[in-house]
């Protein structure tokens, strides 16, 4: 499966797109180990295929500035790679209306707001003349 997106990833980034992973998971020992080991591997695979620095790997959740921030319940001590942690919190501790806000703020980081605002403004353009042509063809 990581081959398989790194692939992908290597032929957005020819076509002049560089790709962005992020990554909502616990925090605790095992989370981090995940989101440290995809970004490791899909690194890897890209530079194999002629792609370094391809993608962007960002952990969008559940960091330990989230943690205080939202107030989210500790869980027990973990022992995993790296040694263990004190406190452990699962990204099912974050309240959905958070969780989307966080998603939000990341996407939005990586988005340029005037091509937002310009491809917006087409739409809305060919969504008008689109409903302008259904009214004109219902009348026929």
């Amino acid at each position: 499966a990581k081959r398989g997106a790194a692939l992908r990833m290597v032929g957005r980034v020819r076509a002049g797109f560089p790709s962005l992973v992020l990554h909502v998971g616990d925090y605790d020992p095992a989370g981090c180990a995940v989101v440290d080991s995809l970004a490791d591997d899909l690194a890897a695979f890209c530079a194999d295929l002629g792609a370094p620095g391809a993608l962007r790997v960002e952990r969008v959740a559940v960091t330990p500035e989230q943690v205080t921030r939202y107030r989210l319940p500790p869980g027990p001590a973990k022992l995993g790679p790296g040694g263990g942690m004190r406190e452990t919190v699962q990204a099912e501790a974050l309240a959905p209306a958070d969780l989307a806000a966080e998603l939000r703020a990341a996407v939005e980081r990586y988005i340029d707001g005037d091509v937002l605002a310009a491809v917006l403004a087409r739409e809305a353009g060919e969504r008008a003349r689109l409903e302008e042509w259904a009214r004109l063809a219902s009348t026929w």
